[in-house]
């Protein structure tokens, strides 16, 4: 992560006082985070991805595996599931090197449907793969199985008329329509926000540099009780 912050920096043609002064922090908190001698803490992070206009995972290092194990190192029970064998395979490896323990399983998020309830639901570049026709009932269904207070961190990939499609791009976003701006937040509209960001973001996935633009969204289960008539 320092490494990264450097790097973003060092593009911009900046000094450490210079990005400081914009974040609202001193140069020494720049300094150390640069350094890796000092913890960053989650309301900085946000800040520096918002500037760079980067997503939080890029600043991390965080693989789809990764964070995985980052909740379960944090004291998480953590659950997981991928469509291909080979993904669960990866991960399964990855934990066991860090030592922690994670049930994993084998699903596909069109027909999953989750029978118990969580905490927390963790969901990054995979939910643009869900068609039209079906976002509303997956989502639902996930809300529906969370608990009181719980969160839900997810982002999509958003289309935009002034963005050229990735050259990587699958045929199956194509054929399965885009998200539109917008769409993911109000699938969440009955939830308490912490964090409703659209961000536009550098990738050079596949060898050619190119941009995506991306709906951010945490938001928060509310205890709703019945009011009074």
């Amino acid at each position: 992560m320092s490494n990264r912050i450097r790097e973003l920096r060092e593009k911009r043609g900046m000094n450490q006082e210079a990005l400081a002064g914009f974040i609202g922090v001193s140069q020494q908190t720049i300094s150390k985070v640069e350094r890796n001698t000092d913890a960053l803490g989650v309301d900085l992070l946000i800040e520096i991805s918002d500037f760079f206009s980067v997503t939080t995972d890029y600043l991390l290092g965080l693989s789809d595996e990764k964070r995985n194990v980052f909740l379960a190192k944090n004291g998480y029970l953590v659950t997981a599931f991928d469509a291909a064998q080979t993904g669960i395979d990866k991960a399964r490896s990855l934990a066991k090197r860090h030592g922690v323990q994670i049930d994993f399983f084998q699903a596909d998020v069109l027909d999953y449907r989750p029978d118990t309830s969580f905490d927390i639901v963790f969901s990054s570049g995979v939910l643009h793969y869900i068609p039209r026709k079906l976002r509303g009932e997956v989502i639902s269904s996930l809300k529906e199985h969370t608990t009181a207070g719980g969160i839900h961190a997810v982002n999509v990939f958003v289309d935009k008329p002034f963005i050229d499609p990735a050259p990587d791009r699958e045929p199956i976003e194509v054929e399965r329509g885009s998200w539109r701006s917008g769409e993911l937040q109000g699938l969440y509209h009955d939830w308490l926000f912490h964090a409703g960001d659209e961000i536009i973001f550098d990738c050079d996935s596949g060898g050619v540099p190119h941009q995506h633009c991306m709906d951010i969204l945490i938001a928060e289960k509310m205890d709703v009780k019945p009011g009074r008539v």
